[in-house]
């Protein structure tokens, strides 16, 4: 017969009690559907557009129905559906790879709502501009290659005078053989 200490007991409590803190979590794995469905809408809604016009005394009254865009939606509107937060919805994604994959394609379809209604012209571009960047990670990017390759002419001055132009291997750049390059005017390169 094996006796068990005080120790033992304590340590297995403690184990015990780790396992049971906190608030469990209300994530259910029903919001990887949910929060796709919630963002799967048509950009344009049609609208009845009822206009009167006076001619002559008398007025007429014409009904037309006419696309509108929809009103876009974002994730804070999703997180008041299902009453959490976002730092409750972000630790979704961190934890839950199901949800991850879906809160990622809701973010595409926010950003196509929004990129179709701003080609269309019914949202003013700096405001899409603004909040692809900000909502689905768009990012105005612009490389510039600075390398030169193969040979280039120039001429090479010392400091007290011109020398004739000579062809110089642009690897003499890389391994530090040119100590400067001034821009603008004859792109004179010292030595």
């Amino acid at each position: 017969m094996k006796s068990s200490s005080a120790s033992d007991k304590l340590t297995t409590t403690a184990q015990d009690d780790k396992k049971s803190v906190g608030r469990p979590s209300k994530y259910d794995p029903k919001y990887c559907k949910m929060i796709e469905d919630f963002f799967t809408f048509p950009a344009f809604i049609m609208e009845e557009i009822t206009r009167e016009t006076e001619r002559g005394g008398s007025t007429k009254i014409t009904k037309e129905k006419k696309p509108v865009p929809a009103p876009p939606k974002f994730l804070v509107d999703f997180e008041q559906h299902i009453g959490v937060s976002n730092d409750t919805l972000m630790s979704w994604t961190e934890v839950h790879p199901d949800f991850r994959a879906a809160y990622a394609r809701a973010r595409d379809l926010v950003a196509r709502h929004i990129t179709t209604n701003a080609l269309s012209g019914a949202y003013n571009p700096t405001f899409a501009q603004f909040a692809l960047k900000n909502l689905a990670g768009w990012q105005d990017k612009s490389t510039v290659d600075t390398k030169l390759t193969g040979n280039v002419d120039v001429t090479i001055h010392d400091r007290f005078g011109a020398k004739p132009a000579k062809q110089v291997d642009t690897g003499e750049a890389d391994k530090g053989k040119i100590a400067w390059i001034k821009r603008g005017g004859a792109g004179k390169i010292f030595v």
